[in-house]
């Protein structure tokens, strides 16, 4: 499986929660267009509480996953996005519970079924 790409790493997934970070919001960024997305993801990967950054189809251009210490606290990262000048826009929408997470094994036994 290692070999077919289908595990991609070993690595632990430590819980922001339990580090100090137990406010998660996922947010809808729409971006400066002219500067490239390598330039944007080198500006916000700059940000250690964004864990997560997909270029995405719809009304935004990325969705990042960010963990704070607070609301308050979400808000200065939002701020730090905006304040790149490569984020135009930010939506956001703070998670309140997590139900699943990072469950592979049910799609991986689909994949295994004949179609």
């Amino acid at each position: 499986m290692i070999e077919n790409g289908v595990i991609g790493s070993w690595v632990p997934q430590p819980d922001p929660a339990n580090f100090g970070f137990p406010v998660v919001a996922f947010c809808s960024v729409t971006i400066t267009q002219e500067i490239g997305h390598d330039a944007i993801i080198e500006s916000l990967s700059a940000i250690p509480e964004i864990i997560e950054v997909h270029t995405v189809t719809g009304n935004s251009d990325l969705m990042v996953r960010i963990a704070a210490r607070s609301n308050p606290d979400m808000q200065r990262v939002l701020d730090a996005m905006i304040a790149t000048k490569s984020v135009v826009r930010c939506s956001s929408v703070i998670v309140l519970n997590s139900h699943i997470q990072g469950r592979t094994l049910p799609l991986m036994e689909a994949a295994a079924k004949p179609v």
